[in-house]
């Protein structure tokens, strides 16, 4: 190899910026893999030291003025979408979308501190609302990839994850498949939600239960530090 080539090489790894149809993005010490066959769409948007990949065919991506910091997202399988909204905050993330004609959907100013999400199975939907706040080390997970059968029949179906708008999730939850989350709800530090949340209800615990109800919330510090 000649050393223009390694020179080259070498900066395309370290920076590498892309420009899409739908707006300028800035892709940084980061890769992006799979697009043919697939839909990559992207409206000044941040990646950095992130890997987004697809492995099949007739999935999507689209991003719209959010940040992906430190991410791993993958889309397998054939018909997913995966849609993440402005102002949208992704730090540590594994996003992963196997199967067929899933959705994933991350409302707008939405933030997540680190952990999974991940959406399995055929037509199902994982949705966060907008405005929330997802602490560090959250999984969430519409399938728990793997078959327990019965009569020779399946009996872990993956099912659909819903979370409302200005939710608070705590460190290392568990959000559990085929679960609702209602608005401005809280769930507490590594609680385990295994059935629907009440709107304004606080919740801790394993299995998660409402502890208090009528509340808000907000990301103010209560000592306003």
């Amino acid at each position: 190899m000649s050393l223009k080539s390694l020179i080259m090489k070498s900066w395309t790894a370290v920076f590498h910026s892309l420009y899409w149809h739908k707006g300028r993005s800035i892709v940084v010490f980061s890769d992006i893999k799979g697009v043919k066959n697939n839909e990559l769409q992207a409206e000044q948007c941040w990646v950095k030291k992130s890997h987004l990949a697809f492995s099949g065919e007739g999935n999507s991506i689209q991003l719209k003025e959010c940040e992906i910091f430190h991410c791993n997202i993958l889309l397998r399988g054939k018909g997913h979408r995966l849609i993440i909204e402005e102002g949208v905050h992704l730090h540590n993330m594994w996003i992963k979308i196997i199967g067929e004609g899933n959705t994933v959907h991350i409302g707008a100013n939405t933030s997540f501190g680190s952990g999974h999400l991940i959406s399995g199975g055929k037509g199902t939907c994982i949705s966060v609302g907008r405005e929330c706040m997802i602490a560090d080390g959250v999984d969430i997970w519409s399938t728990d990839t793997h078959s327990v059968l019965q009569d020779g029949k399946l009996v872990n179906k993956p099912e659909s994850i819903i979370i409302g708008d200005h939710v608070w999730i705590g460190k290392d939850v568990a959000i559990l498949k085929g679960v609702t989350i209602g608005d401005n709800a809280v769930v507490g530090m590594r609680s385990m939600v295994t059935k629907d949340v009440p709107p304004a209800t606080l919740n801790v615990g394993s299995p998660a239960r409402v502890i208090r109800e009528g509340i808000d919330w907000n990301r103010c510090n209560p000592n306003n530090e």
